[in-house]
């Protein structure tokens, strides 16, 4: 897969989860189903942390650091 391809996808991506996200309130990314899951802003909050260390890698293979 070449990185244009990649690109194209991960904004395919991000525009979904977009699209997605703007049908929940507030209240709803809060809102947890059980003591055992978690709630939608914590998934939310998960990938957005997880996905920066993964750009920062990314980063550093590409410059040759």
């Amino acid at each position: 897969m070449t990185t244009e391809q990649i690109t194209k996808n991960f904004n395919k991506t991000i525009e979904t989860w977009e699209k997605a996200l703007d049908n929940y309130t507030n209240s709803l990314f809060s809102l947890k189903p059980d003591d055992e899951n978690w709630a939608m802003g914590q998934v939310c909050q998960h990938l957005i942390l997880r996905t920066r260390g993964v750009f920062g890698i990314i980063e550093k293979c590409v410059s040759g650091d």
